[in-house]
């Protein structure tokens, strides 16, 4: 929920315009910005307590090449929620229903081509949200890939994930995955139907909830002599 969806809700809670639920949220957190950056605390009982802390020099790393580096000392935003909201957040019922698939798209070939051949699918889940670390984790390893592809001729190859994006809710996945072609080359001797499956385990909610294994679909290979 963004600025603008919170101050509908308020508007209607509190019965005023959109308009001036909108002017009360920002005067509100303004107002909380500039008391906290003033070295003040805000506590509001029932929700919680924002104010900075100091940070220390430390020494560190960047991210993209190890390289060692100074980080000066600094002040950090921090938020320590109250008591009786944690109690509210804690009691909210855990999800135990695994994430689903839809909107599979896997094209049959139809002419000789030598590329990567692609599908795509979508994981959804309406509750927690679709945990975007169990998807394509660490290839290098057999176990964690997700899908499995079978067809003629004894052709098996796991499905390496390519590109990911977030569903308009921002709770699912789409994903594109790859396999190559037999001896390298989509052909004749390539023709027949293969069959797609999601593996066991590969691809959960942020509750760890897993879809279970099963047949994604099928695409057919049909390239003339």
């Amino acid at each position: 929920m963004n600025r603008y969806e919170l101050a509908n809700v308020i508007s209607q809670k509190i019965q005023i315009s959109g308009y001036d639920a909108d002017r009360f949220l920002r005067a509100t957190l303004n107002t909380i910005i500039e008391i906290v950056t003033s070295k003040q605390p805000v506590e509001l009982d029932g929700f919680g307590t924002f104010s900075m802390r100091p940070q220390a020099p430390r020494s560190g790393t960047v991210p993209a090449t190890g390289q060692p580096i100074q980080i000066p000392a600094r002040w950090a935003a921090s938020f320590k929620i109250d008591k009786a909201f944690k109690n509210l957040v804690e009691a909210v019922p855990i999800d135990t229903e695994a994430p689903t698939t839809s909107n599979f798209v896997a094209p049959n070939i139809t002419s000789r081509n030598d590329k990567p051949y692609t599908f795509t699918l979508e994981y959804d889940d309406s509750d927690t949200g679709i945990s975007a670390g169990t998807i394509g984790r660490d290839e290098t390893k057999p176990e964690n890939f997700d899908i499995q592809v079978s067809g003629p001729n004894a052709y098996s190859q796991k499905a390496r994930a390519i590109t990911t994006k977030s569903t308009p809710n921002k709770k699912g996945k789409i994903v594109t995955y790859a396999v190559g072609a037999p001896g390298g080359i989509w052909d004749a001797s390539a023709n027949g139907t293969y069959e797609i499956f999601l593996l066991e385990g590969q691809i959960s909610d942020a509750h760890g909830n897993a879809i279970p294994t099963g047949r994604l679909g099928s695409f057919l290979v049909d390239i003339p002599v």
